[in-house]
């Protein structure tokens, strides 16, 4: 038996070591499924991609900044299962388009999948109008705030309607306002027109009575989003005296819905240039 030991020890030593060594357990379409033992990594031929001349596939992320440059980008690398998708927030107002090229490709029979790891993005930009108007919305001002705001953006406001001022009138009545900063409020009163009529007055005694008309609400002209279109925002001006001081402000009518009717006429332009339906949702939910 002592003789018999060496080889004993050697044989134990074998199948330690064999037993260690990555066991092929199972084969599936021509993949195989390895146990791993402590001690030792299982490397693929991941590695050697970098070393071929080109990728076997296409891959990657890209986001463009305009829309014209996102279909253009789809138009040139899309694939039969390309989806494009909108996450549309319309009460925080943010917007994004993903696209997804090499998604699940459908056919008559099976679907075949997809990678879904080839992807183009767009997050409109707000123009810097919209994002000015905005800003300052039922923001309250002083008098001279006000006129120097009006003066600021007088380019947004659009052309007279019936009922509505045009960017000058907006224009004389900020000066007025300005000028008549230091007088003392004496009476305001709603017109049947709309408008508000001031009254000032340089002290309590004076005899001689100040008018100053201000409008009741105008209309923006303005972009929601950079380099799109632009649209028609009605805004209520708003004004409390106290102290014979005046502060003025305006309120902006139903912004959200301007913001998704530039949303539906973005999805409708992709619709139509890359002849797909937009998905409302998301890619990776």
């Amino acid at each position: 038996m002592r003789d018999d030991y060496p080889n004993t020890e050697n044989l134990a030593q074998t199948v330690a070591r064999e037993a260690r060594r990555p066991i092929d357990i199972r084969e599936l379409d021509g993949r195989h499924l390895f146990a791993v033992p402590e001690g030792f990594t299982l490397e693929t031929d991941e590695a050697l991609l970098k070393l071929q001349p080109a990728p076997l596939r296409p891959t990657g992320k890209v986001h463009l900044q305009t829309l014209d440059s996102f279909i253009d980008y789809l138009l040139k690398h899309r694939g039969v299962g390309t989806t494009v998708w909108c996450q549309a927030n319309y009460v925080a107002g943010t917007v994004d388009f993903i696209a997804v090229l090499n998604d699940h490709e459908p056919s008559a029979e099976q679907d075949a999948p997809g990678w879904r790891d080839f992807r183009a993005t767009f997050k409109p930009a707000y123009s810097v109008e919209w994002s000015r108007w905005t800003k300052s919305n039922r923001e309250k001002m002083s008098q001279v705030e006000f006129a120097t705001f009006i003066d600021d953006n007088l380019k947004d406001i659009a052309p007279p309607e019936e009922g509505l001022p045009s960017g000058t009138q907006m224009l004389q009545m900020a000066s007025c306002i300005e000028i008549s900063q230091d007088k003392r409020i004496k009476s305001a009163v709603r017109l049947q027109s709309g408008g508000i009529q001031v009254e000032y007055v340089e002290n309590d005694d004076a005899a001689t009575v100040e008018r100053m008309q201000l409008f009741e609400r105008f209309r923006l002209g303005i972009p929601v989003f950079w380099q799109g279109a632009a649209y028609k925002l009605d805004a209520r001006l708003r004004y409390k005296h106290s102290e014979a001081k005046l502060a003025l402000w305006y309120e902006l009518v139903r912004p959200d819905k301007l913001v998704e009717d530039a949303i539906g006429e973005m999805v409708a332009i992709i619709e139509e240039r890359l002849e797909l339906a937009v998905l409302f949702g998301s890619p990776d939910a």
